[in-house]
């Protein structure tokens, strides 16, 4: 089985975290499928600057301040039906490190479903 890391970079530019997913069709639908669901969110929220909105903008590029970017990871916990761990959304700053934090999750959500 083929693995590709999916690097993000902080938006300070000083850190990344590589995320391993299989290279299998299942698993590249089900990324664009945690992607497409993020940004539609993202799309819904009032302030969003729509015209910027891609996977790499940083919520402060989407006119974003902290307690919306709070906001906007509690939404995406109700769309995806569960909630991630208070480190990892401190750490969300970002389209595409939200994509990548739920994605996790939602690999993680269905590896457990399929073990039942």
């Amino acid at each position: 089985m083929f693995v590709r890391a999916l690097r993000l970079i902080n938006p300070m530019g000083f850190q990344y975290r590589t995320f391993r997913f299989c290279s299998t069709t299942q698993n590249k639908e089900l990324l664009e499928e945690v992607t497409s669901k993020v940004l539609q969110v993202m799309k819904s929220a009032a302030k969003c600057k729509v015209d910027k909105l891609s996977d790499k903008a940083t919520f402060e590029e989407l006119g974003f301040d902290s307690l919306d970017a709070v906001e906007m990871v509690v939404a995406l916990e109700e769309n995806f039906g569960f909630d991630i761990a208070n480190e990892e959304a401190e750490r969300i700053k970002g389209v595409g490190e939200a994509i990548a934090v739920f994605y996790k999750y939602v690999v993680q959500r269905n590896q457990t479903s399929v073990k039942q």
